[in-house]
């Protein structure tokens, strides 16, 4: 892979910061978002009005903050496993929530703007699921070879001894 596993989750903390920025300053730009609009056509997802959603606003925005500061704090340790094993669980959620989304009634979750964040929400978490696995079997392989190299240096000794 490309990318390292480390750099997409930086990313996509970095895109939900952003997107909470955005929310706590002028929504209208994410509202109004070329992006936002075609996907939500595409979908046949009503637009988002503020003046449903106004009070929501803060709330969403801190908990994207938070979601990008849970993701950016595990990075310091050994975040292999963390992110390996809680992944699969985020791709799975966001894929309940993007059905949600489209087949849903709720002026608040089925409409273009949630659903444009959901998505791309999505696709950063299976690209860094997708560098977690190839990182991770990097690790075994390495591992694999070095009790290898260390069995080989017993049985020598052995034979020598």
């Amino acid at each position: 892979m490309f990318v390292s596993a480390k750099t997409f989750i930086v990313a996509r903390s970095t895109f939900m910061w952003s997107l909470a920025y955005f929310l706590w300053t002028d929504p209208t730009v994410i509202i109004d978002n070329m992006y936002v609009n075609i996907v939500g056509q595409a979908m046949q997802l009503p637009p988002l009005k503020l003046e449903n959603a106004e009070p929501l606003l803060g709330l969403v925005a801190y908990l994207l903050t938070m979601v990008g500061v849970s993701d950016v704090a595990p990075l310091n340790g050994p975040y292999l496993e963390y992110f390996y094993s809680i992944m699969p669980l985020r791709v799975i959620t966001l894929f309940a929530i993007i059905a949600y989304c489209a087949y849903g009634n709720s002026i608040y979750v089925s409409n273009s703007m949630v659903f444009s964040i959901v998505f791309l929400d999505l696709l950063f978490s299976f690209f860094t699921y997708l560098a977690l696995r190839e990182e991770r079997n990097e690790y075994l392989k390495k591992k694999i070879l070095a009790v290898q190299a260390t069995q080989k240096d017993q049985e020598e000794n052995n034979l020598v001894s």
